[in-house]
């Protein structure tokens, strides 16, 4: 059985769910994009998920070999946080080492139960008048790169059939 596959790096995933929360849209593209989102949801927890685990990780340890946490300011809140004690060169191993996972790109097996969702959301993504400038102009080559790549006739049953 022939599979249809959607690989996005996954540094791509939460931003693209930011720019599609962000678009007026209305009727099925709405649906869709909603339902599209709720299939990528599971992904951004994960990315989280694998952050605080290298985290913890790189971390300098207490005397049980437990992570330690100190208070730093976080400049997204202008507020005192805690954050995980890592040193300079680890904090730049934990840097570099996450770099290399958000490069790596996410599957989404595309199948009767979500291709009408992939199908929305890649015509969305494809023929916005949105202008993108910088990092958000590369950020939506990456995507629109991994929705071209996606059969121009996105039917699962004619995937099926040219296996």
């Amino acid at each position: 059985m022939s599979k249809i596959k959607l690989a996005l790096p996954f540094w791509c995933i939460g931003p693209l769910g930011q720019w599609l929360q962000s678009i007026a849209l209305s009727g099925q593209e709405s649906r869709q994009r909603t339902k599209f989102l709720e299939l990528l949801a599971p992904t951004g927890r994960e990315i989280e998920k694998k952050r605080l685990d290298m985290l913890e990780d790189y971390a300098e340890k207490d005397t049980l070999g437990l992570p330690r946490k100190k208070m730093k300011m976080d400049p997204a809140i202008q507020k005192e946080r805690e954050h995980y004690d890592l040193t300079e060169e680890s904090e730049k191993k934990f840097q570099k080492e996450f770099e290399i996972y958000l490069k790596s790109e996410c599957i989404i097996s595309v199948d009767d139960g979500n291709i009408e969702k992939v199908k929305v959301v890649r015509d969305i993504i494809l023929n916005t008048r949105h202008e993108f400038r910088g990092e958000a102009a590369a950020m939506y080559d990456a995507w629109c790169e991994a929705f071209e790549s996606l059969p121009k006739k996105l039917s699962y049953d004619e995937t099926e059939k040219t296996k």
